[in-house]
């Protein structure tokens, strides 16, 4: 699955501005900075294929297993059902 642009992706962010002058950056430059030193989104991508390969080797086949990565709030859910 590809990666979402980073401008979609920290769009909506309000709290970006870490350093001195990033108040002063157009958004865009904004957002490829707080990328390049914060977030490591393809190694996300990585370890969450990783996640779901190893659930996948635990879980029963009566247990359906929906892994998503919520890429506005940079989490990993799971989802077990029955």
């Amino acid at each position: 699955m590809p990666l979402p642009p980073i401008d979609e992706l920290l769009g909506g962010a309000g709290n970006l501005a870490r350093e001195k002058w990033d108040l002063m950056l157009p958004d865009e430059l904004l957002h490829a900075g707080f990328e390049r030193r914060y977030l490591d989104l393809a190694g996300a991508q990585r370890w969450a294929a990783q996640a779901s390969t190893a659930i996948g080797v635990i879980c029963t086949s009566a247990e359906k297993v929906t892994l998503s990565l919520s890429n506005k709030i940079n989490k990993l859910s799971v989802v077990v059902q029955e």
